[in-house]
C-alpha cells in the first residue's frame, strides 16, 4: 500500500474525502467506523443506552484527522443525518458546560440564513428557552439563583430527569425543523480538559444519550480514566485503589470496546510505501518516493546530515517517531534542510546542528526523568578524552549495574580517563542491553550509541576536511599558537577520532566468549542456558588430541563437530 504526505500539513487536521480513503493511512479505521455508525442507526434500542463512536489513540496519532474525515464522508453518504458544528472541550469552563455548547451549536442553525421548516420554528424556540431554564440548575449550589418559592425549589430537585426529557424533546423538534432523522454531535479531544473531563462525560451519559443522537468523539482512553479517577479520589473521596478500578469500569461503560476505533500504530504503517510531496525553492511541486515510511526517515537523515541510522526487517530504528504527528514533523524538519553538498561544508554543519537540536531536546522527551538527566549530562561533555569515562560513570548509576561487580575496575573513579576506551563502553552497553524487557532502558542505550555515532561521523568529517594536518596533528609551540595553554603530552599528537576511541573499538573478557570454568563443589557456571558449554567443548578437544594418531570416520565426524562449535564462538 502507498500513502501520501504533503509537506506543510504536519500540524493541522487533514480532512480526507471518500475518494482518498482507499490510499489513506486510516483506511481500516474508516471501514470500522462506518460499520459502527450503521449499527447504531439500525438499532434504536442500543442508541438509547449508548450512542457513541469513539476515535481512540495517543496524542498525535491522528484522532482528529480520522474523525473529521469520517464525519465529512458521512455528511455526503447519509442524507438522513444532520451534523452540527464540532465541539471543542477547551471552551468548557465553570460557566459553560458540554450541554450548553451543544445547544448553542443547535441554536446557531436556527439563527442562520438557511431556511428550514418554519411551521415548527416557534415551538422549537420555546423548547430552546425551556432547556436553558432547566440548565441553570446544573450550576454549583453557590451559583444558583435564589428560588422564588418552594415549588421552584422542588422543580430544581427534579431537574435531572426533567432536563433529560426536555433535551430529547428539543432534539426531536430540531430534527423536525431541519427535516432529518438523526442528530450527529462531534466532540474533539474529550480528555483534553483534565479538570472537566469527568463532568463532561457525565453530562454526555445523562443528557445526550438518546435514540435520536449519534455522538462522535476523539479521546485518549488512558487519560480519560485518569481524569475520572482523579475526580473520584479527590472529589468523591474514594480510596485510590478502588477509584482506579471504578474509573476503568466507568469509562468501559461510557465507551464500550466494541464502539472504539483505535488509531494505527507505527508498526501498522511503517512498511507502507511513501510518496512525499513538497515544494522546491521555486515553489514547484516535487515528489519523492520511498520504499517504506521508516526508510524515509533514515534515508533523509543520512543525505542531509551524514548520520547513519539503520532499520531492519524485524525492527524499526528508534529514531523513527512513534506518533504520526511527530513523524511528519521530523520529515518536514529534514526537508527544510538542503541536501549534503561537499562544496558547502558550513551548510552541512548547520544541518547537523539542527538535527542534533531535535535529537537532544525533542527526541529525549520520551525518556523518563532519570534517563533524560543522564542524556543531557552526556550531551554537555565537550572533551573527547574524558567522554568514555563520563559515559561509564553515568551508566553505573543504573540499577542493572548496581548489583553487578563485573565492571567495578573500569568504573572505579580513580581510573584515569585514558584507561577507558570506546571498547569498554561498548562492552558495558552490550551487557545492559540484554534486558530487552525495559523499553525505557533500550531508548537510553540507543541514545548513547547514537551519540557516539554522531561524534564519530563528525570527527571523521573533521579529519578528512584536511587530512594532511588533522590525521596526524603536530605539536604547536606557544609562539605559534599565540597563547599559553595546558598540554597533555599523551594526546598532543592524537587526532580527534583517536581521542574518542582511546585505544579499542571493542573489548571483551575471556569468560564472555566461553563460560567460566566450573568451581569445585559448585554447579556448572554458565552465562546463558543457550550458550555453548565451554567445559564440555574443552573436554572433547582434549579427547581428540589424545586420539590424534587414530583417525577414523568417527574421529572425523567428532572433529568437524568441534570445529563447528569453535567457529560459532
Amino acid at each position: 500500500m502507498k500513502i501520501k504526505f504533503k509537506d506543510g500539513e504536519e500540524n493541522i487536521p487533514i480532512i480526507e474525502n471518500a475518494a482518498l480513503s482507499e490510499t489513506s493511512i486510516f483506511k481500516n479505521q474508516y471501514i470500522l467506523a462506518n460499520k459502527i455508525f450503521k449499527t447504531l442507526k439500525k438499532d434504536a434500542n442500543a442508541r438509547k443506552y449508548n450512542n457513541i463512536i469513539s476515535f481512540c489513540g495517543d496524542r498525535g496519532t491522528g484522532k482528529t484527522s480520522c474523525m473529521m474525515s469520517f464525519r465529512k464522508q458521512c455528511m455526503s453518504s447519509y442524507e438522513d443525518c444532520f451534523f452540527i458544528k464540532e465541539i471543542d472541550p477547551s471552551f468548557f469552563d465553570e460557566t459553560h458546560n458540554i450541554i450548553e455548547l451543544t445547544v448553542g451549536n443547535m441554536y446557531s442553525v436556527l439563527t442562520s440564513e438557511q431556511e428550514y421548516n418554519d411551521n415548527v420554528r416557534d415551538n422549537l424556540v420555546c423548547q430552546f428557552n425551556k432547556v436553558m431554564i432547566y440548565m441553570k440548575y446544573l450550576a454549583k449550589p453557590e451559583d444558583k439563583e435564589h428560588y422564588y418559592d418552594g415549588l421552584q425549589e422542588l422543580e430544581a430537585l427534579s431537574v435531572g430527569l426533567t432536563l433529560k426529557e426536555s433535551i430529547e424533546t428539543l432534539v426531536n423538534r430540531f430534527l423536525e425543523y431541519v427535516g432529518k432523522d438523526y442528530l450527529v454531535i462531534t466532540i474533539d479531544d474529550l480528555d483534553l480538559n483534565i479538570q472537566g473531563a469527568y463532568l463532561m462525560s457525565e453530562h454526555i451519559r445523562k443528557y445526550l444519550t438518546n435514540q435520536k443522537c449519534i455522538i462522535m468523539l476523539s479521546v485518549k482512553v488512558e487519560q480519560l480514566i485518569n481524569a475520572v479517577q482523579r475526580n473520584m479520589q479527590y472529589i468523591q473521596q474514594v480510596d485510590a485503589k478502588d477509584s482506579h478500578e471504578m474509573a476503568v469500569k466507568y469509562v468501559t461503560k461510557l465507551i464500550p470496546v466494541s464502539s472504539r476505533v483505535n488509531m494505527p500504530l507505527l508498526e501498522d504503517y511503517c512498511d507502507y510505501e511513501l510518496e512525499y510531496i513538497y515544494k522546491d525553492d521555486d515553489g514547484n511541486d516535487k515528489v519523492e518516493e520511498y520504499h517504506s515510511v521508516k526508510e524515509a526517515i533514515t534515508h533523509s537523515i543520512f543525505w542531509r546530515t551524514g548520520y547513519l541510522f539503520y532499520n531492519s526487517h524485524g525492527r524499526i530504528s528508534l529514531i523513527v517517531p512513534k506518533s504520526l504527528r511527530s513523524l511528519r514533523q521530523l520529515i518536514h524538519l529534514l526537508y527544510r534542510m538542503p541536501l549534503h553538498d561537499k562544496g558547502k561544508p558550513e551548510e552541512h554543519k548547520q544541518n547537523q546542528k539542527q538535527f542534533k537540536q531535535y535529537f537532544f531536546n525533542t527526541w529525549t522527551q520520551q525518556l523518563k526523568e532519570e534517563y533524560c538527566v543522564i542524556a543531557h549530562k552526556l550531551v554537555e561533555i565537550e572533551s573527547d578524552i574524558a567522554f568514555n569515562k563520563a559515559v561509564i560513570a553515568n551508566l553505573v548509576q543504573l540499577s542493572q549495574l548496581q548489583v553487578s561487580t563485573r565492571f567495578r575496575t573500569i568504573a572505579d573513579t580513580a581510573n584515569y580517563a585514558y584507561n577507558v576506551s570506546l571498547g569498554d563502553v561498548m562492552r558495558i552497553l552490550e551487557y545492559i542491553s540484554q534486558d530487552e524487557s525495559d523499553v525505557q532502558l533500550q531508548l537510553l542505550l540507543f541514545f548513547v550509541r547514537s551519540l557516539y555515532s554522531i561524534k564519530m561521523y563528525e570527527n571523521y568529517d573533521y579529519i578528512t576536511e584536511n587530512i594532511s594536518s588533522n590525521l596526524h596533528p603536530k605539536l604547536t609551540n606557544a609562539e605559534q599558537a599565540g597563547e599559553i595553554y595546558s598540554s597533555d603530552i599523551l594526546f598532543d599528537t592524537s587526532n580527534k577520532m583517536q581521542k574518542l576511541v582511546n585505544g579499542q573499538y571493542f573489548s571483551f573478557e575471556p569468560d564472555e566468549v566461553l563460560p567460566p570454568q566450573t568451581i569445585e563443589g559448585a554447579k556448572n557456571q554458565s552465562r546463558d542456558y543457550k550458550l555453548i558449554n565451554g567445559g564440555v567443548l574443552i573436554d572433547e578437544i582434549s579427547k581428540l588430541r589424545d586420539n590424534q594418531n587414530n583417525i577414523d570416520d568417527d574421529f572425523k565426524k567428532r572433529f568437524q563437530l568441534v570445529e563447528f562449535f569453535i567457529l560459532s564462538v
